[in-house]
């Protein structure tokens, strides 16, 4: 009696720190890593990357953008215009694309060649095609030109520029007109008409008043930074004067050879 007695009161002690120790011992915790352990599922992964890959290499070749430009020629689906810089763009049109027009049924075949469009949409890099998504008819559109000043009427404060391709603009300098000059170290300042010179580089931003005639609305001209070897051929054959109460003439600045 008296051995059974111990035995129970040894049992009695160890059974609580077994119970604890069971508590206690670590458990194997799911991984956050698992590899997939089967061929199936490896594909799956695979399929997964891939398609990720190529929606980040679509997005990289394709920016939204908008151009304004004259209709050429149109297709069933495709369109071919000119910009306002002389390029030749190529405009896409799907099941998407919105014309803006008072027409409700109006469509492709109706853009007129010759008409002024503008086109926003989806640019691709590879293709360098435009795929519209609103086309319409603004109904004004700014003029560019690029060229250099071959004449500087002060009585009406107009300039006239001629562009590498010959042709000639006068461009009236309103007091609305902002005009800028950039040195050739890049250095940007407030100008004015009287700063202008014959045989600067100048780049105009307006609207057509006539087919000869811009009014500006902002008037880049550069220091130092002399056209382009073609308008300076073309600029050589000009006279140019400036139109003042004391008729002083100007000749055209010596920048030949350089660009």
């Amino acid at each position: 009696m008296k051995y059974f007695l111990i035995l129970l009161l040894t049992l009695a002690i160890l059974t609580p720190r077994l119970a604890l120790a069971e508590e206690n011992e670590p458990t194997a915790a799911p991984s956050n890593n698992q590899i997939p352990d089967s061929d199936e599922a490896m594909k799956r992964v695979q399929r997964i990357k891939d398609i990720v890959a190529s929606k980040v290499a679509e997005l990289n070749l394709v920016e939204k953008r908008g151009v304004v430009a004259t209709v050429t020629e149109t297709s069933n689906t495709e369109i071919k215009a000119i910009d306002m810089r002389g390029n030749t763009v190529n405009i896409n049109v799907d099941e998407l694309t919105d014309f803006n027009f008072e027409e409700e049924d109006f469509g492709i075949s109706d853009l007129k060649p010759g008409v002024l469009y503008s086109f926003i949409g989806l640019y691709n890099k590879d293709t360098e095609s435009l795929l519209a998504r609103f086309i319409s008819q603004p109904a004004s559109i700014p003029s560019y030109m690029e060229g250099a000043i071959a004449n500087i009427q002060e009585d009406d404060f107009q300039i006239k520029v001629l562009n590498r391709e010959g042709e000639t603009k006068i461009v009236d300098i309103e007091t609305s007109t902002h005009t800028i000059l950039i040195d050739e170290n890049g250095k940007i300042s407030k100008s004015g008409f009287s700063d202008l010179l014959l045989g600067q580089r100048v780049i105009v931003v307006g609207f057509d008043t006539d087919d000869k005639a811009i009014s500006a609305s902002r008037l880049i001209h550069f220091d130092g930074i002399p056209p382009t070897t073609e308008v300076l051929a073309k600029l050589q054959n000009e006279t140019p004067t400036i139109a003042s109460g004391s008729g002083n003439q100007l000749e055209i600045l010596e920048l030949e050879g350089k660009e």
